[in-house]
């Protein structure tokens, strides 16, 4: 008897875990899936049926694991940040100094930026959870932003004149307004570059920085 009740609870636990790794498993091919969806058609165009269809997979098994679009788009948020996070540590480490790692950095985010319906942007306005997250994430890198200033100012390509917080705090609010303003589905992402973000950029460097930005592109 005793025998059989080893048996019986071996067989329930690798059960269990069989079902938990298909469970989780299924969960992370549910978050690749609307993200990518997200990302190409905007948030608001992309249904949870669309989906459970999409994945073969029934709405009701859809709302077991995520009970809503937010939950959802929230979750999926969260792992981009933490892969973003992971190829900028990546760029850091592997550039020489702060113009080129700024310049990496340029050529990583328009490639994917140019992959993402400026729609995606705009949508994520509608989620208050989400627009809090992103904010919070943005005051919790503020410290490295300026860290990174003080290190281009030592190096040379950055003017030692230059109000760091007034710099990032104005620069924080055009990207919000942009967004806000759905700018990115009015201009390219080349246009928004060079005639926003390199123009800013020129205003922060000394003529070292400068010539270091030509450089690039014009090369």
């Amino acid at each position: 008897m005793k025998a059989n009740s080893i048996v019986s609870t071996k067989t329930n636990t690798n059960t269990q875990n069989v079902t938990t790794a298909y469970r989780q498993a299924l969960r992370t091919r549910i978050l690749d899936m609307a993200m990518q969806e997200f990302s190409r058609h905007g948030v608001r165009a992309v249904k949870m049926d669309d989906l459970a269809q999409a994945l073969s997979i029934s709405k009701r098994t859809l709302y077991e694991l995520y009970s809503n679009k937010e939950d959802l788009l929230f979750e999926g948020i969260r792992k981009y940040h933490a892969l973003q996070l992971e190829e900028h540590t990546r760029i850091v480490e592997s550039s020489g100094n702060v113009m080129d790692t700024l310049l990496m950095l340029y050529q990583h985010s328009v490639a994917q930026l140019r992959a993402v319906n400026p729609l995606f942007y705009t949508d994520l306005e509608r989620y208050p959870r989400i627009v809090d997250y992103l904010r919070a994430e943005s005051q919790r890198r503020l410290d490295g932003r300026k860290a990174f200033i003080r290190r281009g100012m030592d190096e040379g390509y950055f003017r030692r004149d230059v109000n760091i917080d007034l710099a990032l705090h104005v620069f924080e609010i055009l990207s919000t307004h942009m967004v806000r303003e759905g700018v990115f589905s009015l201009y390219s992402i080349d246009d928004i570059y060079n005639s926003v973000v390199f123009l800013m950029l020129r205003g922060l460097c000394t003529e070292r920085g400068v010539r270091r930005i030509d450089q690039f592109l014009h090369c």
